[in-house]
């Protein structure tokens, strides 16, 4: 979570890097998708450690894809329609954002799932079958 605030802040930092007329699309792409990561990250993160089936770590994976997807439709669709930001800065900043975000969440849902490997493999190997 503090990774998701820092790569968020870093992101609006370097919003001064850029011209002035891209600043809304960037922040506009930025914000809300890196916000939508975090919140993804920690329900991929939940599911891992509850220890459900593969098939509620699955639908949580697509349902996740569907809603950055309509994230970046809405979004670019918004910025077309009323003109306040260009379409292609807010996808290049939405698309940045989902990289960073998978950067961040993959390797703590690989380390949760290896723990959890280890867990179970523990537990079968301390009370064998009869």
């Amino acid at each position: 979570m503090k990774l998701f605030l820092l790569i968020l802040a870093l992101g609006l930092l370097s919003l001064l890097l850029f011209p002035t007329k891209w600043h809304l699309g960037l922040a506009v792409g930025w914000i809300p998708t890196l916000l939508a990561e975090m919140l993804l990250a920690q329900r991929r993160l939940s599911v891992v450690k509850d220890q459900v089936r593969n098939h509620q770590f699955l639908a949580v994976m697509v349902f996740g894809f569907l809603g950055r997807l309509t994230l970046l439709f809405v979004g670019a669709i918004l910025g077309a329609q009323s003109g306040l930001y260009s379409e292609g800065i807010f996808m290049a900043a939405a698309l940045a954002a989902i990289f960073a975000g998978e950067a961040i969440s993959l390797p703590q849902v690989a380390k949760a799932t290896r723990h959890r490997r280890s867990t179970l493999s523990s537990s079968s190997d301390s009370n064998p079958p009869t």
